[in-house]
């Protein structure tokens, strides 16, 4: 379009004319200067990073840290979430222990009796013992079953099918630490501290259950004055348990623990609220082109004042941040009011718009890091054709000089070999600018290697023709400079057909933040590729020894840059086998 504007091809067309016409050519002169002018802005237009590239870059910087964000209230809020869940079966596990202590109270009142009635069985007889034995034995089946169900009440919460508990980021408590401080030192949670008190009172249960058996043994070995002490010991054992569940009752309805999550749920809510004023006052702004469904910068400017009351679109996720938000404050007061089973729901909610919010950034993401690559590879595309096209015209100059013969070479054949020569230096800087492109990019092991061998090879040459190196080994890495390039347009072409197609089907590309710019199949063929010429140099280097055409020192030079273009092969090999390991 830039070409168009300037009317380069028309200048071009009078500058044919005027050269044509030998007494014109003061003003041939002239309209050259001219287009070289107007040829330096368009190399410009081409080569130099455009302004709405580098507001592009820094939206998505932008997007990346607002997702930071998002994903760090996620996971603020699934951990709330979970602890608000903990809180709800705490309050059902509270009531269930104080069951189980009811019941132990039971336990405790008929054990009483029992022992009352042993120790005045020994005035009784055989048959008033054999009645004391089957009631012990009732007695310790009772309290065999109550253990059971306090120890299943006091498992580990991660045995829980109802979404996380506590166990979500740290270790359950340890057999054994029955107070307010789990493995390490650490404050452990309302539910951890109550479960190592079930368990504890479990333990009690057990024991009281053996002096049971004990007692029972006594009894029918006539000795009710042991029975008795066993007895008691059991009595003992069973209070003891009671005094563990009673603290287990009151950890798990401990009222700090909705008061803790209630202030931490109104800390994130602030953080939401903050973040989507933050989404709403730093808009993507200056951006340039169609970013995540959404027009930016100035055309963003121009174009907003078309909706009523709206002059900018907001940032992609920001509806959902705010109504996230509002579940949150929601949450909040839910667990003020002691109802933290509506809590959960509502934190549910929230979870729900964050990580749709998650998306919405996502695929902004994506749309901008397509857009990057779309151009990279068509400025990639456009250098390699160039390239190739003069990399063509070199060879076709190579072959000729070939055939009149170095021996042969009068004044226009060296000058023309330092053409040459200066032509494929330059060709050598040119891909070394586009090496520092894929650098700068970073997403491929392939490309950039292939490509500093390219710019290698390509001085290499120049090298050669400097020393009116015409022969065989100079056309054959000439061939391959032709063959590299070929391979890396038919790669680019590849990945925008690809691309192409995901548009027109309406498939977005992969999600990935790091998706390269060639996949791993085009990068297998460009590998591939490599050790095709590497081979193919190889065996011209064996022609030309066996021919002596090349000097043993130049031999020696080629055998040792092939050797270490092998090594470089083999490298890139291991480099992507980890890539594709770690993925």
């Amino acid at each position: 379009e830039r070409a168009g504007e300037l009317g380069i091809n028309e200048r071009v067309n009078l500058l044919v004319e005027l050269l044509g016409d030998g007494a014109r050519l003061d003003a041939a002169e002239e309209t050259q200067e001219e287009l070289l002018d107007d040829l330096d802005v368009l190399l410009r237009a081409l080569t130099e990073k455009a302004v709405d590239e580098d507001e592009r870059d820094q939206e998505i910087d932008r997007l990346e840290e607002t997702k930071a964000r998002v994903e760090e209230l996620l996971d603020r809020q699934r951990t709330l979430r979970a602890e608000t869940a903990e809180a709800t079966r705490n309050k059902q596990r509270a009531a269930q222990v104080r069951q189980a202590i009811r019941r132990l109270d039971e336990i405790v009142r008929r054990q009483e009796e029992a022992k009352e009635a042993t120790e005045q069985s020994a005035s009784k007889g055989a048959e008033a013992r054999e009645g004391l034995e089957q009631q012990q034995e009732r007695i310790a089946e009772d309290t065999q079953r109550l253990k059971e169900d306090v120890r299943a009440l006091g498992a580990p919460e991660g045995d829980s099918q109802s979404g996380g508990g506590p166990s979500e980021g740290k270790p359950p408590s340890e057999g054994g630490k029955s107070g307010s401080e789990s493995q390490g030192g650490e404050p452990s949670s309302p539910g951890e501290s109550a479960s190592a008190e079930l368990q504890g009172a479990a333990e009690e249960m057990r024991a009281a259950e053996e002096k049971m058996s004990e007692a029972k043994s006594e009894m029918g070995a006539d000795d009710a004055g042991e029975a008795a002490k066993d007895q008691e010991a059991a009595i003992e054992a069973l209070r003891r348990a009671r005094h563990k569940l009673e603290k287990a009752a009151s950890k798990l309805d401990e009222r700090s623990e909705s008061e803790r999550l209630a202030d931490a749920q109104r800390e994130l809510e602030e953080k939401a609220n903050a973040l989507s004023k933050k989404m709403g006052g730093e808009q993507g702004g200056q951006q340039g082109g169609q970013q995540g469904g959404q027009k930016g910068g100035q055309e963003g400017g121009q174009k907003g004042g078309e909706q009523e009351g709206e002059s900018q679109e907001s940032t992609p996720g920001q509806e959902q941040v705010e109504r996230a938000e509002v579940h949150m404050e929601e949450a909040a007061e839910d667990i003020e009011e002691d109802k933290a089973r509506d809590a959960t729901g509502d934190q549910d909610k929230a979870l729900a718009e964050l990580e749709d919010a998650m998306k919405e950034l996502e695929e902004a993401l994506r749309q901008l890091r397509q857009e990057e690559q779309e151009e990279i590879l068509r400025d990639l595309e456009a250098r390699f054709r160039a390239m190739l096209t003069s990399q063509l015209e070199i060879n076709a100059g190579t072959i000729e000089l070939h055939g009149i013969g170095r021996d042969q070479f009068k004044r226009p054949e060296f000058l023309r070999t330092a053409e040459l020569a200066q032509a494929q230096h330059g060709l050598g800087t040119d891909a070394s600018k586009a090496l520092h492109v894929l650098e700068e990019e970073g997403t491929t092991v392939v490309f950039p290697a292939i490509l500093r061998q390219l710019s290698e090879d390509m001085y290499a040459v120049g090298v050669r023709l400097e020393a009116i190196n015409v022969g065989m080994m100079t056309q054959v890495m000439e061939e391959e400079i032709v063959s590299t390039l070929k391979d890396l347009v038919e790669a680019i072409e590849r990945k925008q057909q690809e691309m192409e197609q995901q548009q027109q089907q309406g498939k977005p590309s992969q999600s990935n933040d790091e998706q390269p710019l060639l996949p791993t199949s085009a990068e297998l063929k460009l590998l591939r590729s490599l050790q095709v010429r590497v081979h193919s140099r190889t065996g011209a280097i064996e022609t030309e020894r066996a021919a002596g055409t090349e000097s043993a020192q130049s031999i020696a030079e080629a055998t040792e840059a092939v050797t270490e273009r092998q090594r470089e092969a083999t490298t890139i090999a291991q480099e992507m086998r980890k890539l594709e390991e770690g993925s």
